[in-house]
């Protein structure tokens, strides 16, 4: 095959897939998506509230009440059992097999030194979750 049929030919392909992806009913990609069946895509979405909101922290006035405000706030959600409610989120979320979950709210609570770094994880909801 001389050059030049080469350079018609590769074009004449090149413009036959642009006009099968392009154009319906022309392509091979157009047949094969109209020939599928429509998807169900079902979406699952949850917050994994924090347990707390912030209330005595944010109304706090007084350096001292804002350090009270931290173990209120601290006590609000170690009572609200973040590990054992993510729990029942993931169950959740297994009996309904969605294709995709939303999440809002995932928190991590760490300890650590007043004016320090806080490294000491206490609560990491999205791993509890996992």
């Amino acid at each position: 095959m001389t050059t030049l049929k080469l350079h018609y030919l590769k074009l004449l392909v090149a413009l036959g897939m642009v006009l099968g992806a392009t154009v319906p009913g022309l392509g091979l990609t157009a047949r094969v998506y109209a020939s599928r069946e429509p998807h169900k895509i079902i979406v699952m979405t949850r917050n994994m509230d924090a347990g707390t909101d912030f209330g005595p922290v944010l109304t706090a006035h007084t350096f001292s009440g804002l350090l009270a405000g931290v173990a209120e706030v601290y006590a609000e959600v170690q009572a609200s059992n973040q590990p054992e409610r993510a729990a029942a989120v993931a169950q959740e979320i297994a009996a309904a097999q969605p294709n995709l979950v939303a999440l809002q709210e995932v928190s991590q609570w760490r300890t650590g030194p007043l004016f320090g770094n806080p490294t000491t994880v206490v609560y990491d909801v999205l791993a509890s979750l996992l």
